[in-house]
């Protein structure tokens, strides 16, 4: 049953992918926060083996973009729900085509390469629940040129033999996310992001740390589903094609659904606030507001309240004590808290002496 098409009018030879596969286990997050608006895509599978009731997947149509000659990159950020054999997440899963699964816990490529079958397994074991950058490359045409790497290191790069330079797809068959065919077999279920198709040429060409900043394009980029939240169906490639999400032949399969989940660190607001003065005996006061870099609400505290004391209810009024200074912290709560953290920030108000009246 056909759900929804976009159509987005071609740019150029380039093509990016973008979309969440879970496949590249997140690093520890660090200060850097690149996730904003980065969401993934949702894949529900019920059933077990290669036969499941629940067919969710997104159709690229058929491109000689997607026809790898020679060197190529396949990337994804991906997170599995469930280990069950024979979920290809990624692929052109057709009589002379390909696919990236997850086959006894492991990611294995399995398709024709130069008109031969291949099968490649690397040798991670992955777990539920978990972010994994995957990148599946060929580069030259020597011996062990294939290579799959999760989260940047090397786990199977064995001599799939002759032809090494043969082509890996072909421009007649659609490719598909979340599934290995458009059949009804070989389901996904956890999140993609991220993906990211590069033909003619090998972006890594060795071991590399997965960046925590969303993909974009780089030369020979032919496919990229940038996922941002509930417009996972763009094509954000200059090629931008035309993505169609699927539910199967079943009404109540449901459609892939547009998540928070993120293998990006969350992005940290920033704030502009400045320090204030008042005097002994001034008059109850609303403090002022921080002007945030993303929308949300405060709540107020003081660090010497015989200075300045709070409204326990209405944090923002204030009331002047003794003379002296105090740190008011302000405590921000983001309104989108899947793209931002909650956070703080600080300012100093002092007050002054009462100015005294001049004696005559």
């Amino acid at each position: 049953m056909k759900i929804c098409s976009i159509k987005l009018s071609a740019v150029s030879k380039t093509v990016l992918v973008s979309l969440v596969l879970t496949f590249i286990q997140l690093l520890t997050p660090s200060n850097q926060a690149y996730g904003a608006g980065v969401g993934s895509i949702s894949f529900v599978r019920t059933g077990a083996g290669n036969a499941p009731t629940n067919n969710q997947y997104l159709s690229i149509p058929a491109s000689a973009n997607y026809k790898f000659d020679g060197d190529f990159t396949i990337e994804a950020w991906v997170k599995f729900n469930t280990l069950d054999s024979f979920q290809a997440f990624l692929g052109q899963y057709v009589s002379g085509g390909w696919s990236l699964q997850m086959v006894n816990n492991k990611v294995r490529f399995s398709g024709t390469l130069g008109g031969q079958y291949k099968e490649l397994d690397s040798n991670k074991v992955f777990v539920t629940g978990t972010w994994y950058h995957i990148a599946f490359e060929r580069y030259g045409t020597d011996a062990n040129n294939i290579k799959i790497y999760v989260d940047g290191v090397l786990t199977s790069n064995a001599d799939l033999g002759a032809p090494r330079s043969g082509a890996l797809g072909n421009s007649t068959q659609i490719n598909t996310v979340g599934s290995g065919t458009s059949s009804g077999n070989d389901r996904f279920n956890g999140n993609i992001t991220n993906v990211r198709y590069v033909n003619g040429t090998a972006v890594y060409k060795g071991a590399f740390t997965p960046t925590l900043e969303p993909l974009t394009a780089v030369t020979g980029t032919v496919l990229l589903l940038s996922t941002n939240n509930a417009n996972f169906t763009i094509d954000s490639s200059p090629i931008a094609a035309t993505i169609t999400a699927y539910n199967g032949a079943s009404t109540t399969d449901g459609l892939p659904v547009a998540s928070a989940s993120s293998p990006f660190p969350k992005a940290t607001p920033t704030f502009s606030w400045a320090n204030q003065t008042k005097a002994v005996g001034d008059a109850n006061f609303r403090l002022t507001t921080p002007t945030p870099s993303t929308p949300g609400t405060f709540t107020y505290s003081s660090a010497n309240t015989g200075v300045i004391s709070l409204d326990a209810t209405y944090t923002d009024s204030a009331t002047v004590g003794i003379s002296g200074s105090s740190v008011i912290t302000a405590s921000f709560t983001p309104t989108d808290s899947a793209s931002y953290t909650s956070a703080t920030t600080t300012m100093t108000l002092t007050v002054n002496k009462q100015a005294q009246a001049a004696v005559v």
